[in-house]
Order: structure tokens, then C-alpha cells, then sequence
């Protein structure tokens, strides 16, 4: 077994993917029996233009008739156990000796039961079965019926997978792809079979409960109808204090409810306030249920995350899978990697970030659905080869800053949980006390740790705000993305600490150069790139400002790192600009500015 991984972004990468992948194909196995070779390609599809992806698939299938094929939107990439740029994602397994079906079900060809019965059947009949993967897309099919129709599967036969999601998750279309084209509405089950094939999957999480726990006193499905007496939204708003509804789906993520379902603790994730104060769950929820308010708790992901890799590490995998999410990614914000990185190091680790993700409980059988959870699948054919492999540990050191930051906050809302459950029924004259810890908390959820910028999350909302507040065809707004030039060589050279210093110093500028009264602001895009949002400002004034802004970072002393330069690009935006095409320029226009020579500023066709 061998895992290549390809990233395809436009038609001329996809042909170049192809070439490549049919070149690695050709290379020898371990094993001279290459007539029992099997093929399978994931694709998760960070671009989720059907008809490209439709493309894909085509020319995929074309190129590899013998190949199964199953595909998923998701909102990050993950390719050698890092979030890559926006892409198509192909993760090809070629296995030496075993076999790959792939089945699909549309939503309006089948019902949710006939999908479970007709699975279960597959899966019965299917000879050394090891693994059974489930990719799943809207709203028409029950995947709770047809989760309790697999539970009948053997007890110790792995399931693995989850749900599609965009990275816009308000604007993105999500679908499913197999071999045969798109599917909006369904399910793609994978069937791993073979006598030699091994997989173990594991989920890890790290999120800890908050105080004493709630009792869920009124529920309907996913809907939250009210915890101790009390409408549901009330008193989660009580604690963490969110503004909206947008708010309420974006920023929930990082303090999720947790469950208690016998022995095992589920994340639930808030998605909606509706008019009678109840909230619209991800997952189901009934009555009686203990809830708790919970946070991610960075110390405890890593103990997890190492203990996982350890386990992994003595399976000696060939190959690994990776399926994270929306919500865990944006509570790492930029240290997303650390956690997936030592994977790597084991085996050839590709994969996705996705709504949502399933997995068996082996002492229940039962078929579970997990949130803010990474689930890590390893496989290897043959038996173990006892071959050392390197250390894949995480040294929690790395995110000593952020860390800490959160530790104390954590304590912090602990002790005021703690306190105010001491008074429920007072619970608003105890909101005076809680004033403090949310704007605090709302300050770390919008702003990058190491900079003191908004991070990109809350730096896209206020783009996105100050596009629909352009109503006035007479009114201006431009865009300023900037990059530090050749800042990989300062990490390899100097180091991470020298690395950090020179990003901290490049934000200083930057905030130096904005008016907040004015409604300007400056975000952490990622890494070492950063926007600027200037209201009011016409392109030949933005384009001023952005050279201003080269001169002086340029003219700065980075102490040990010494002179740095930055390119910029610059976008003027009016009512009739697309969204999306916005970022689109503003990275094209950064592009040419590199691709020019470097410091230097380009202003956006």
C-alpha cells in the first residue's frame, strides 16, 4: 500500500496531476502481485465549483477506469499533515492486495431506510470486510435510520467519515462525488476489503466541561427547547454574551455543549437562535441529558493528539487519513498544523476538514456523530515489519503564548460559571460580574494571538460588512493584502522565535498606519500575509498609503532578522463588486507584486 497526494486548483494543474499520478502508479509495490491492485481516490473539494469538480471526475475516470473514486466538499485541505492553500485535494491509495468498492445513494432515489437496509446487506455480503466509510450530504436522507441499521455490522468493524461543508459555510454548495459524477443530496459508502488489510481509526478531541452540568429540560430532535427551566439561548447567551444570530454559528464553535451519553461525552455545536429562544443543534439531544458549557483546552488536545500518534506509531501505518473540521480549525487559527504534522511523520497523511464526522462506538456498535473532533484512520496491508519509526510527538512548548493566554481565560470563565450556577435563578445581577470575562473572551475569539490583529476570520466578517454598507454608488472602499518577502528564509535561518518577531513588528507597522475611528482595520490573513480595509479611501489613496507602508517597513530594523520588505496589492471596491472576486484580486494583484521582484506595490486590475 502507497498514499500520493496532488493538489489541483485549475485545469492546468489537473492535467499535471493526472500525468503525475499515472507515474507513481507505474512505480514498483512491495509485492510483484500487481494484478490485485486496487485504486482509490478521495478528492476533497476545497474549490466547490460542481462543474469543475464535475471535470475532475471526468478526467479522472478517464485517465483510470479501474479506479473507485469518492469525493466530499470541505473547508481545508489537509496535504503531508498540514492545511494547504485552497484546492482540490486528490488523495490517491493504491492497495496491493485488497479490495475497494465504493456504493452511492442519492436522497431522492432512496429512502432512508432502504439505504440502511441495502448497506447493511453490501457489507454483510462482503467477504473480509475491515472498514466502512460513510461521506454524506444534505438534508433529505434520516442518517440517524440508516446509522441504526448499520449498527448491526460486526461490533469491531470500523466506521469512519462525516458530513460536506464549504469553506463559506453560508455560501458554498456542498456535494458529493463518485466515479459517475456529482451527487447533491445522498451518501458515498466506501468498502475496504481484504485478508491482509489492516485499519485502525481514533477520534481526538480536548474539550473540557465548564462547572456543574445543566439539565436538558425540553427537547425536540436537534432543537435545545430549554436547560434548567430556562430557554436555552437565554442562559448560554447568559455566559458568553453573543451579539446575533451570525455571531451565535461562528464563534459558538470554540465553546461548544457537551453532552453526557452514558460513558461517552459528545460536542454539540449552537448553529441557531430561534424566535422562541431554543437553539438548533448539530446533533440530536433528548430530555433528562446532562449539558455542559465546555472549552478547548490546548494542553489537553496535545496530551490526547501524542497519545494517538503513540498508538498509530506502534500500528505502523502505510498510509493515513486525516478528518478534521470547520470548528477545530478556526479554534487553532494559524497552529492548525501542530496537531496534524507528527502524523506525517509516520505515514503519508492527506485528508479534510468537513462538518462534521462519524465514527463506532466498539463497545455499543452504536454509529456516533462527533463534532470539533479530528479523526485520524491509519492502514497498512500485511503484517506488522517491527521497522523503528521516528518520535511524532507534539511539544506543547510551541504554543506557549497561546497556551497560557487561554489557560488563564479558561480559569477564568470556570470560576464564573461556577459561580453564577451557585445563583441560577439570579442570573441577571450577576451579569455585572460576567462583563469583564466577555469582552475579554469576545476579544480572544476575534483577534490573533500573536499579533494583537483581528484574525482572519473577524477581518473577512468586516470586509463582508463594509461591502453590503456600500449602498451608495458614489461611496468608496479599497483593500491592501500584503505578504512579508521571503519570510520561510528568516524561520530556516534564524528560527520560529526570530520568525515571530519579525511578524509582530510587520503588525505593529501596520496598525501604525490604521484610523480605527474612521472604520479601518487590519487583520492576520494567514502566516505572513495581512489585509488592510480602508473605508472611504478611492485607489490612488490607497495605493499611496500602501507605498508609505513598504518604505517604512522596509526602512525598519528587524533586530537579529535585520532589513525585511513586503509586497503589496491593492483593490478598489465598490456596491457591484463580487465578494469572492474581491480576494480573488487582491490576490492576484499580491502576485504580480512578487512575481515583479518583491517589495513593491501593485495596484488590482
Amino acid at each position: 500500500m502507497k498514499q500520493f497526494l496532488e493538489q489541483i486548483y485549475d485545469e492546468g494543474s489537473l492535467v499535471c496531476s493526472i500525468d503525475r499520478l499515472a507515474e507513481w502508479v507505474k512505480e514498483p509495490l512491495s509485492s510483484d502481485r500487481r494484478k490485485d491492485s486496487t485504486l482509490l481516490i478521495h478528492l476533497f473539494c476545497g474549490i466547490s465549483d460542481r462543474d469543475f469538480a464535475q471535470k475532475v471526475v471526468d478526467s479522472l475516470s478517464h485517465a483510470f477506469p479501474e479506479a473507485e473514486i469518492a469525493g466530499i466538499v470541505s473547508n481545508g485541505e489537509i496535504i503531508d499533515g498540514t492545511i494547504s492553500q485552497q484546492c482540490i485535494l486528490m488523495s490517491a491509495i493504491l492497495f496491493e492486495q485488497s479490495t475497494i468498492s465504493v456504493v452511492a445513494f442519492t436522497g431522492d432515489s432512496f429512502s432512508a431506510r432502504s439505504v440502511g437496509e441495502t448497506l447493511l446487506s453490501i457489507a454483510l455480503e462482503t467477504p473480509d470486510l475491515k472498514a466502512l466509510e460513510l461521506l454524506m450530504n444534505g438534508k433529505m436522507l434520516g442518517f440517524a435510520e440508516v446509522y441504526g441499521c448499520l449498527n448491526k455490522c460486526d461490533v469491531d468493524l470500523p466506521f469512519f467519515g462525516g458530513y460536506a461543508m464549504g469553506h463559506d459555510i453560508d455560501k458554498d454548495p456542498t456535494f458529493l462525488l463518485t466515479k459517475y459524477g456529482v451527487i447533491d443530496d445522498g451518501l458515498v459508502a466506501v468498502l475496504y476489503s481484504g485478508k491482509d488489510l489492516h485499519v485502525d481509526a481514533g477520534r481526538t478531541t480536548g474539550w473540557k466541561k465548564l462547572g456543574r452540568p445543566f439539565t436538558v429540560t425540553g427537547a425536540e430532535g436537534r432543537k435545545l427547547i430549554s436547560m434548567n427551566g430556562i430557554p436555552a439561548y437565554q442562559l448560554y447567551d447568559s455566559f458568553l454574551k453573543f451579539p446575533n444570530d451570525e455571531v451565535l454559528s461562528r464563534y459558538a464553535l470554540e465553546f461548544p455543549l457537551i453532552i453526557q451519553k452514558g460513558k461517552m461525552e459528545l460536542l454539540r455545536h449552537p448553529q441557531e437562535r430561534l424566535e422562541d429562544d431554543s437553539i438548533m443543534l448539530d446533533g440530536s439531544v433528548s430530555e433528562k441529558m446532562s449539558i455542559y458549557l465546555s472549552y478547548g483546552d490546548p494542553s489537553t488536545i496535545i496530551e490526547r493528539i501524542n497519545r494517538r500518534c503513540n498508538h498509530i506509531r506502534d500500528f505502523e501505518p502505510e498510509a493515513i487519513l486525516l478528518y478534521s473540521c470547520y470548528g477545530r480549525k478556526n479554534y487553532w487559527g494559524n497552529f492548525i498544523d501542530w496537531e496534524m504534522e507528527p502524523f506525517q511523520k509516520l505515514a503519508c497523511t492527506g485528508g479534510g476538514c468537513i462538518g462534521g464526522q462519524i465514527m463506532r462506538n466498539h463497545q455499543t456498535g452504536r454509529v456516533i456523530e462527533h463534532r470539533l473532533t479530528l479523526l485520524s484512520v491509519a492502514m497498512r496491508e500485511g503484517e506488522k515489519k517491527n521497522i523503528p519509526l521516528p518520535s511524532c510527538q507534539v511539544d506543547e512548548a510551541i504554543l506557549k503564548g497561546r497556551t497560557s493566554l487561554i489557560n488563564r481565560m479558561s480559569t477564568l470563565v470556570e470560576n464564573t460559571v461556577l459561580e453564577l450556577q451557585k445563583s441560577i435563578d439570579s442570573l441577571q445581577e450577576m451579569n455585572e460580574k460576567l462583563e469583564e470575562a466577555n469582552r475579554e473572551l469576545h476579544r480572544v475569539a476575534v483577534t490573533d494571538a500573536l499579533t494583537g490583529l483581528y484574525n482572519r476570520r473577524e477581518i473577512e466578517r468586516l470586509i463582508h460588512s463594509a461591502l453590503l454598507a456600500l449602498n451608495d454608488p458614489g461611496k468608496e472602499l479599497s483593500l491592501i493584502m500584503l505578504d512579508i518577502d521571503y519570510f520561510k528564509k528568516v524561520n530556516d535561518t534564524y528560527g520560529h522565535d526570530v520568525g515571530d518577531i519579525v511578524i509582530k513588528d510587520v503588525a505593529a507597522i501596520i496598525k501604525s498606519f490604521v484610523n480605527d475611528s474612521s472604520g479601518q482595520a487590519a487583520g492576520r490573513w494567514g502566516g505572513e500575509e495581512f489585509f488592510l480595509l480602508l473605508p472611504g479611501k478611492g485607489i490612488k489613496e490607497a495605493a499611496s498609503i500602501a507605498e508609505e507602508l513598504r518604505k517604512t517597513v522596509e526602512a525598519h530594523e528587524f533586530g537579529t532578522a535585520g532589513h525585511k520588505t513586503v509586497s503589496l496589492g491593492v483593490v478598489s471596491v465598490n456596491a457591484a463588486s463580487d465578494y469572492l472576486g474581491i480576494f480573488t484580486r487582491a490576490d492576484q494583484a499580491l502576485y504580480e507584486a512578487k512575481e515583479g521582484g518583491r517589495n513593491r506595490v501593485v495596484i488590482a486590475k
